[in-house]
């Protein structure tokens, strides 16, 4: 995500996992791994990268301030128009810790 270290999004990440399993603690909660520290292709690619990955879900979980990265929105924006169920997560800050 725009502007955020790749321990930041992971981090975040792993408080988003651990919120959403406390909130269906009867469910498997299975993470589809969108994360591409090594991504070889253009930008493009890599979101058509985690775009494909977003047919494999269920639900997606979008994290505070996701309307600030590009590509998040793009993965919002299809979300919408596809009608994959998602929904926002804020205040991570505290989960997890």
């Amino acid at each position: 995500m725009t502007g955020k270290s790749d321990e930041k999004v992971l981090s975040e990440r792993k408080n988003a996992l651990t919120a959403i399993q406390s909130i269906y603690p009867e469910n498997e909660i299975d993470l589809i791994d969108n994360f591409i520290a090594d991504f070889k292709g253009d930008y493009i690619e890599r979101v058509g990268e985690t775009v494909k990955l977003l047919s494999q879900a269920d639900i997606v979980i979008f994290t505070e301030d996701w309307a600030l990265s590009k590509g998040c929105r793009i993965e919002h924006f299809v979300c919408q128009e596809c009608e994959v169920p998602f929904f926002v997560i804020n205040n991570l800050s505290n989960q997890g810790e």
